[in-house]
């Protein structure tokens, strides 16, 4: 069995996500998925070069990040 890891990714154009993946690939795949939205009515594009294992705090530093622009 595979260790599972959080990816984490920008979107170009801004924001970003995260998922739970075996590999970078699944990551990607699921990236991709997730960027094609409801019944294709918008899509986002990955930001391959963000693709990346979140390092210990990331995830709640980006949070962090975002929610300030909506404050």
């Amino acid at each position: 069995m595979k260790n599972v890891e959080t990816y984490v990714w920008r979107w170009v154009g801004g924001g970003y996500n995260s998922c739970s993946a075996s590999s970078k690939e699944e990551a990607l795949e699921k990236a991709i998925a997730m960027g094609r939205g409801t019944a294709h009515r918008w899509e986002l594009r990955v930001d391959t070069e963000t693709l990346h294992v979140a390092a210990e705090g990331e995830i709640n530093a980006l949070d962090r990040e975002y929610a300030s622009l909506f404050d």
